[in-house]
């Protein structure tokens, strides 16, 4: 049997050609079949890495930051998209003065929503507390 080594995937081949998947346990590393919210762990693992109550409590927090940063971007776009809507042949009179407070919306929007992004991804990915939500990990 012969094993290639990827990332995280472990891809073996056994005699007769079978191509069977073992992914490494996000956790130790080991060899497993089992995924737990989309992440490989292996059956020893599973216990020690669930989530207490401040995780779920932070974790909510942030995605709903990142929700509420997500709307107020795309409402900022429906903005300036709506100036620019071709089936009307004539511009308001106004257009210029809307088009110029829309355009000045999208840059603190978008950067309000890759902040809360980044902060979830952060949590999510390497386990990083920001400063403003530690009291609820106490």
């Amino acid at each position: 049997m012969r094993v290639d080594a990827t990332r995280s995937l472990r891809i073996r081949r056994d005699d007769v050609g079978i191509v069977q998947f073992m992914a490494s346990c996000s956790i130790c590393g080991a060899q497993t079949e089992l995924l737990v919210n989309g992440r490989p762990m292996c059956v020893a693992c599973t216990g020690s890495a669930a989530p207490d109550a401040a995780q779920v409590k932070i974790r909510a927090k942030l995605e709903q930051a990142e929700r509420t940063a997500r709307v107020q971007f795309d409402a900022a776009m429906a903005e300036l998209r709506a100036l620019a809507n071709p089936d009307s042949p004539t511009l308001p009179a106004d257009a210029t003065g809307r088009a110029r407070s829309a355009v000045a919306a999208i840059g603190p929007a978008r950067a309000c929503y890759e902040n809360a992004h980044q902060r979830l991804l952060d949590f999510l990915v390497n386990g990083v507390v920001p400063d403003d939500l530690r009291h609820l990990g106490e």
